[in-house]
């Protein structure tokens, strides 16, 4: 049967009125098949989700149904399926054998199954995880908590800033349970995934199938930036509610988290107070000599060789997080495939010759990893609210040491520690 779709959407449009939601709702409706049936013509119809189609009984669906019926001289069924560009999960449809004459009773049944994208990297295991001062606790601590049997610790949460190694220890992990048992049902997600989930699970009317997908034929869940749930109230009613199933279960659940949970003002009051009851772990940004360590790392498992003029270089230009380092080193794996050596010219252009500020930013980066490997302390720790006498030693001595080393004034000094000025003038008169 040919039937222009575009000249049915123009009847419909004038029947109903030229408006931007009707425009916007026959744009969302496709013709898929049309099949002569016994008394008329079954019109299998396609649209977004079950929120479209609403929309659409609403305002649309019977004007469409006059206009076929008065083209086509005979009765006209609908059949609707969904095919929604936005869902992180496949859906199986049940093809129904009988066409019925009711819209909302044809509407096929749903069952979600992870997509390909949900498992696990190949790249991000521990065998590939660079450890340094900063991250060495948080890597062990996984490794133990993921090779671990014991459950009275279930949920773990990993925090930090972006490019700290976050994503690459919930993959990790996920390896060191399927290495412990193999048969593990072990599933990575995103926060915007699991939001995407339930939402369409909401409009679908099908909550039972979203449960048993995350909670029955999951053992061990990895959500990958948590945050995202921030504005979203429902599906953090929803993830409380899947942490207390895990927990009673047995079974085990890790995130990951730009920022500290108690950070997040947008969180609900009970899920924000069950993650802090988890497992906590903090990453930050690498220091200098972290940052050169990663680097050496990642040239030796690629074979490379650079003269250290070079690499200091590389290490000028870098930023602050891990992601910048791996992203010098595309750019010189590039070059040296594009033009089989290290061309003194590109190199200029890629990673250009340190100013003066930037010496001295990372003099006094230096001076700072110094003081805080003399007085076994972290820079977080230095910088911190804590008034213990260890750590008021370390700022001490900092503070003495950026005045007569570097020549630096107290607003300069207390740009460096996060202190104000009376705290500075405190610390440099002992």
């Amino acid at each position: 049967m040919n039937l222009n779709w575009n000249l049915v959407q123009d009847d419909v449009q004038n029947l109903v009125d030229d408006s931007a939601r009707t425009r916007h709702l026959l744009k969302l409706i496709r013709m898929a098949a049309i099949k002569p049936v016994a008394d008329g013509f079954l019109v299998c119809l396609t649209m977004e989700n079950r929120l479209t189609l609403q929309m659409a009984e609403r305002h649309v669906l019977p004007q469409l149904r006059h206009v076929l019926e008065s083209r086509l001289g005979c009765a006209v069924q609908f059949n609707f399926e969904f095919h929604s560009t936005q869902e992180s999960f496949d859906i199986i449809t049940a093809e129904s054998e009988e066409p019925t004459a009711h819209p909302t009773t044809s509407i096929p049944s749903t069952a979600y199954v992870f997509k390909h994208k949900h498992t696990l990297n190949p790249v991000y295991d521990f065998a590939h995880f660079c450890v340094t001062q900063e991250n060495a606790f948080a890597q062990s601590a996984t490794a133990h908590f993921a090779s671990s049997e014991n459950t009275e610790i279930p949920v773990m949460t990993i925090t930090g800033p972006s490019g700290t190694g976050k994503t690459h220890l919930l993959h990790a992990a996920g390896w060191a349970f399927l290495a412990r048992q193999s048969g593990l049902k072990v599933k990575v997600v995103s926060g915007d995934d699991l939001i995407t989930d339930f939402q369409t699970a909401i409009v679908k009317r099908s909550m039972g199938d979203f449960r048993l997908k995350y909670r029955t034929n999951t053992d061990i869940l990895l959500v990958d930036d948590i945050h995202c749930l921030e504005k979203a109230k429902a599906t953090q009613t929803e993830l409380f509610n899947l942490i207390n199933d895990f927990i009673s279960a047995g079974k085990k659940i890790i995130f990951t988290c730009d920022r500290a949970i108690q950070k997040i003002d947008g969180f609900d009051e009970r899920l924000k107070s069950r993650l802090l009851g988890s497992f906590n772990l903090e990453l930050e940004y690498p220091s200098l000599q972290s940052k050169l360590q990663i680097l050496n790392y990642k040239l030796q498992h690629e074979g490379l060789v650079l003269p250290v003029s070079i690499i200091d270089r590389v290490l000028h230009s870098c930023g602050p997080c891990i992601r910048s380092v791996e992203g010098a080193l595309h750019r010189l794996k590039m070059l040296l495939k594009t033009t089989g050596d290290l061309e003194t010219y590109a190199l200029d252009k890629m990673f250009p010759v340190p100013t003066t500020k930037q010496v001295e930013a990372l003099s006094i980066e230096s001076l700072l990893l110094r003081v805080c490997e003399d007085h076994k302390l972290s820079l977080t720790q230095l910088k911190g609210p804590s008034r213990k006498r260890p750590v008021v030693a370390a700022r001490r001595a900092c503070a003495h040491a950026l005045r007569n080393e570097l020549s630096k004034t107290i607003a300069q000094i207390g740009r460096v520690l996060q202190r104000d000025h009376s705290s500075v003038i405190g610390l440099l008169k002992n």
